[in-house]
């Protein structure tokens, strides 16, 4: 029997590994590059990110973990959004970029994985893999243009500068931390 969500349960594959021009799944012909979670996916250090996840994990024992960029994706996307960790398992499911950011090949309609793994989640991460998350994500917007605030929808490149400073940017450590890890 094969699991529900192949692609959550496939191993990791670093982003820095080479990818081939041209070879393209017809999932990703199909989105619209100015979409702000396919701009948001090459923003993010996943490489970094996933790392401090796998540290967490426990080798050699109970079933294989779910993907880590799938797990991490999930867990912005919560945060981000300030989702439920139903909610944020509901929207992944239904929306194509949401499963693109979260490193999906293709479409697929089934849950990534049960809304309870959050909890455990929490729990492995602690405090301080949030913080080292949002520090690695925080770096990487510094570096890289434009930022993660300006790709909110509200934020469209008409938007005036005055706008863009006023736009409170949510972070996966703001003050939904204390809520997350309780």
């Amino acid at each position: 029997m094969k699991p529900k969500n192949l692609a959550a349960h496939r191993k990791y594959s670093p982003v820095s590994q080479l990818a081939l021009p041209g070879f393209e799944t017809p999932f990703v012909k199909q989105l619209d590059p100015e979409n702000r979670w396919v701009k948001f996916s090459g923003i993010i250090p996943w490489d970094e990110v996933v790392s401090l996840y796998e540290k967490t994990l426990r080798r050699n024992t109970g079933r294989p973990p779910v993907n880590g960029r799938v797990v991490m994706g999930a867990m912005i996307i919560k945060h981000y959004c300030d989702f439920s960790d139903e909610e944020t398992i509901l929207n992944i499911q239904e929306n194509m970029y949401m499963q693109y950011f979260c490193g999906y090949s293709s479409y697929d309609p089934t849950p990534a994985f049960d809304s309870s793994l959050f909890v455990e989640i929490r729990e492995r991460l602690g405090l301080a893999g949030i913080s080292a998350m949002n520090e690695a994500i925080a770096k990487a917007e510094k570096v890289n243009q434009p930022s993660i605030k300006d790709m909110d929808d509200e934020n469209t490149p008409q938007a005036n500068e005055k706008d863009i400073e006023n736009k409170e940017t949510k972070s996966i450590g703001d003050e939904s931390v204390d809520k997350c890890l309780t």
